[in-house]
């Protein structure tokens, strides 16, 4: 789930850069529809998560570079998770509140898109090589 929270605004934001800077409709499906399924998300994963358990939950570990023991390792804790709500919430509020941008209207939303994503990335992150 985590994974999800933190590459689906990241593939919204590159298949932004494949989408004509004038189909002003599908810059505003991609999106709110990326913005907005991370928010979901969010949700979910508030919904399950356990506060009488310490410690990380939702973790996701895979070794990247096992020979030098460099793993991607996600999860949140009771902190944490309310950063990624509040950064899916914002985010969301963010995209909508810009969509009468004209001027530089694909780049900004995938740029915002690709912020929300390393911003969730950070609160995500566990293992930092």
């Amino acid at each position: 789930m985590l994974t999800l929270i933190v590459f689906i605004p990241l593939i919204a934001a590159l298949a932004l850069l494949f989408v004509n800077k004038d189909d002003a409709g599908a810059i505003r499906n991609i999106s709110v529809g990326g913005a907005g399924l991370a928010f979901l998300i969010s949700l979910v994963l508030l919904s399950r998560f356990d506060s009488s358990v310490q410690g990380m939950q939702f973790t996701e570990t895979l070794a990247w570079v096992p020979m030098f023991h460099i793993n991607y390792q996600v999860g949140v804790d009771g902190i944490s998770l309310w950063l990624v709500v509040l950064t899916a919430f914002i985010s969301l509020i963010a995209v909508c509140f810009s969509l009468d941008r004209q001027v530089g209207f694909r780049n900004f939303m995938a740029l915002l898109l690709a912020l929300e994503a390393g911003t969730l990335g950070v609160f995500v992150a566990l293992d930092m090589i």
